[in-house]
């Protein structure tokens, strides 16, 4: 567990969308920090979701079968993300 290799890497266009949003916007120091844990909760949420897609959802129990617990790391990272997404406040896109 110790290897930390990015094997669940963003996806090129996700990295994309986020050195967009950095050239678009002037952060400051506060927000370049939010923005940072942003994109870490993302790059953590792809990683996480790729060891559950590996593993599958459900694990054997010890009479039912039961939630893998990464589902929950999932959710986590995932929400740490729209969070940090929400305190940047950025204004909604013209372009749809």
């Amino acid at each position: 567990m110790g290897n930390e290799t990015n094997t669940f890497a963003s996806l090129p266009q996700e990295e994309a969308w986020f050195d967009d949003i950095e050239a678009r916007f002037e952060f400051s120091a506060e927000h370049k920090l939010l923005f940072g844990v942003a994109r870490q909760a993302w790059r953590r949420c792809n990683q996480i979701r790729g060891r559950r897609d590996e593993e599958g959802v459900v694990w054997p129990g010890r009479f039912v079968p039961r939630a893998n617990p990464l589902i929950s790391l999932e959710v986590t990272t995932r929400n740490a993300f729209i969070r940090a997404l929400k305190a940047l406040d950025l204004p909604e896109d013209e372009d749809g």
